[in-house]
């Protein structure tokens, strides 16, 4: 868990204290697991930091971005993504060198909300507050799909995730609706109706890696829904 500057890890085995790692000199934004042993964190102090679990006093890896930076990680190697407005680089956090460096080209100005590795680390997701989804390639850089059709009317982060297999999304919508999409041909294929939350606007979502059914949340109510 995230507290403002520092992030708590508990032990879900153990009642003993969480370790607890400093370091960031203001909120922290985003966080994202790396490995079995590393986790990265990005914060409005326009750092991003790698951290060891099993050293707590320094972060394992240090960088200074211009402008606050979302970023992403994946277990399937050891690269990150970090993401500076539209510009996006890729680095290999054990040797701390950049190895690609993109530009996301859309044709609006967009603002960035959250960034995710898919399942099998070949796709990179972007989400906005534009109403808009972006896909993009994780090697070359290039934008696969630009998902639309989700309510937004007030340009709040709205959540989105992939789907284990990596070839859907589902991306909440501020009338409640949850949107999915499909990544054979960027068609939606389906709009699951929260009717008891109408008008409610879906703030989070996740999809469990093990079994076919995914959660959501809004201010009031958590639901999980399971598919058949």
């Amino acid at each position: 868990t995230t507290v403002k500057n520092q992030v708590k890890m508990l032990d879900s085995n153990h009642s003993s204290a969480p370790n607890i790692f400093p370091g960031h000199a203001d909120k922290i934004t985003s966080l994202s697991v790396l490995s079995s042993t590393h986790f990265m964190t990005a914060s409005l102090d326009n750092h991003v930091k790698i951290w060891d679990i099993r050293q707590q006093a320094t972060a394992f890896s240090d960088f200074t971005v211009k402008l606050h930076a979302y970023v992403a990680g994946t277990t399937i190697n050891r690269e990150i993504a970090i993401a500076e407005k539209d510009k996006l680089k890729i680095v290999n956090y054990m040797s701390n060198k950049e190895v690609k460096k993109f530009k996301i080209d859309t044709n609006e100005d967009i603002e960035m909300t959250a960034m995710e590795y898919s399942a099998d680390g070949t796709l990179l997701m972007i989400n906005t507050k534009n109403s808009l989804i972006i896909i993009i390639d994780a090697t070359t850089g290039d934008i696969l799909h630009e998902l639309r059709g989700i309510q937004n009317l007030y340009n709040e982060k709205i959540d989105a995730c992939f789907t284990p297999c990596s070839k859907f999304v589902l991306a909440g919508s501020q009338n409640g609706q949850i949107h999915c999409w499909s990544l054979e041909d960027s068609e939606k294929v389906i709009i699951f109706e929260n009717i008891e939350e109408t008008n409610l606007p879906c703030l989070r979502i996740a999809f469990n890696k093990n079994a076919v059914c995914f959660c959501c949340a809004s201010e009031k109510k958590f639901h999980i829904w399971i598919g058949n």
